[in-house]
């Protein structure tokens, strides 16, 4: 007992210490929460992330109208295709727009009142006419019955007579046409005439906005791949130019798949360059990702494991940081006790 006194006094002293060591235990058996501490590694990135433009079309570009780090607005133009035979038929899509409204609107007009005032005119004076032939038969009348005049004048009084009536009834109809030029049929049929030349025209412009690339965000142009002379590339597989917002930046972060169960939106994080002495950046969480992904950033230690899935969480750094986009980061995620189940956030992620 002398012997063995002094040693199983040491063991006992060292189970009480790794006892103490221990987490407790909850009644429920689940281990008291701590503080919370994930590290990982990202790059920074616009919060838009970077677009990358190809032109819907393949073709020679004609045209580059930004130059590298020009700011530039959603909608902007950027580049465009050689496009001569496009443009050639938006001119001839207007001209015959323009051709068939104008057509509309003469028709909408009327006749000229000075050709109707006119044919009102020749109406009036074969009226005249008329009533002065009427009185001449009507005096005819009288002195035939009266045997004063032949059967002969007679007829060529009544004759001149109807000449009259038929040439007054001419002079009407071409006086109430010329006030009724337009019939309801002709305005229809302009009216149609002017809609399929504005589809004409649209479908012309259509054709056109295929050679041109326009920014789909206001940011800056991060890089030109393309220059005039060269082929635009696949529309799925060759972009020609970068767009970001670098005015608004995040850090995408991954974290191992072993630590996912405890991210959610709102923790504390702090980002540094993986490279220099540059101070660390106070952020938080603003999105978590939804599904399990292979691991592409790599912190090159001899402990890390690369064969790992990662979920992806989007820090947003605050206004006015300037970083380079694509710069390495440590992340350090932390808060005051550990979450599970990624409560902020619904399920937990799936794996791709």
């Amino acid at each position: 007992m002398r012997v063995f006194g002094i040693p199983l006094l040491i063991l006992m002293l060292a189970w009480f210490v790794v006892g103490c060591d221990t987490p407790a235990k909850s009644a429920s058996g689940q281990g008291v929460e701590g503080p919370l501490r994930i590290q990982g590694v990202g790059y920074v990135e616009p919060c838009t992330e970077i677009r990358r433009l190809s032109f819907a079309r393949p073709g020679i570009i004609g045209t580059e109208l930004v130059v590298l780090g020009e700011v530039v607005k959603a909608g902007s133009l950027l580049m465009r295709l050689e496009c001569g035979e496009e443009l050639a038929a938006v001119r001839l899509a207007e001209a015959h727009r323009a051709e068939t409204q104008a057509a509309l609107e003469l028709l909408q007009a009327g006749a000229h009142p000075d050709g109707i005032r006119a044919l009102e005119g020749k109406a009036t004076a074969a009226q005249a006419e008329l009533d002065m032939a009427r009185q001449e038969a009507d005096r005819a009348q009288v002195t035939f019955k009266a045997q004063a005049s032949s059967a002969a004048e007679y007829d060529r009084v009544l004759g001149l007579l109807r000449v009259k009536q038929a040439h007054w009834e001419s002079c009407e109809r071409e006086a109430s046409q010329m006030r009724h030029w337009v019939r309801k049929e002709d305005l229809a049929a302009a009216a149609a005439r002017v809609a399929v030349a504005a589809a004409q025209r649209e479908a012309a412009r259509a054709t056109l906005a295929l050679t041109e690339l326009r920014s789909p965000i206001d940011g800056v142009v991060l890089e030109i791949l393309r220059r005039p002379g060269e082929s635009s590339g696949s529309p799925t597989g060759e972009s020609a130019l970068l767009v970001g917002d670098t005015e608004h930046l995040r850090v995408r972060a991954e974290i191992d798949e072993a630590q996912v169960a405890q991210l959610h939106r709102g923790l504390k994080a702090s980002v540094r360059p993986r490279v220099g002495t540059a101070t660390a950046i106070a952020a938080k969480i603003t999105d978590v990702k939804r599904i399990m992904g292979k691991k592409t950033v790599f912190a090159n230690t001899s402990v890390e494991r690369k064969d790992i899935d990662v979920l992806q969480v989007f820090i947003e750094l605050p206004a006015g940081t300037r970083l380079p986009l694509g710069l390495e980061m440590d992340v350090e995620i932390f808060g005051d006790t550990a979450a599970t189940g990624l409560s902020s956030n619904g399920p937990a992620p799936s794996r791709n």
